[in-house]
């Protein structure tokens, strides 16, 4: 349904502002999408996400293992570099977990 998540409570459990309760859990809906890399943020770490050649987002938590292997190739895919990215051939893909697309259809 395209929903952020579900509440689940205890049907004895009021709602309270004021604190949270083990009576009430959130349950995440998460989304999975395989893009490409296109390019590397310098300075800090970002990977810039493409899906069908136009830009969805920007993710900076990569496993270090998924780090490193990719430090070991993506030379060979480098197209161009600016002051602050280093582009490559968006030959590279991965699996993105996420939370739900924006209005401007963005990770």
């Amino acid at each position: 349904m395209g929903l952020e998540g579900i509440v689940s409570k205890r049907s004895e459990s009021k709602y309270r502002m004021d604190f949270r309760s083990s009576d009430w859990l959130k349950i995440r809906n998460y989304l999975y999408e395989t893009v490409s890399i296109a390019a590397i943020r310098k300075g800090d770490f970002g990977w810039n996400l493409i899906k069908d050649q136009k830009y969805v987002g920007l993710t900076e938590f990569v496993p270090p293992e998924a780090r490193k292997a990719f430090s070991g190739i993506y030379e060979q895919l480098v197209t161009g570099k600016d002051k602050h990215w280093i582009y490559l051939d968006p030959m590279l893909s991965c699996l993105v977990k996420f939370q739900c697309w924006t209005r401007k259809e963005l990770m």
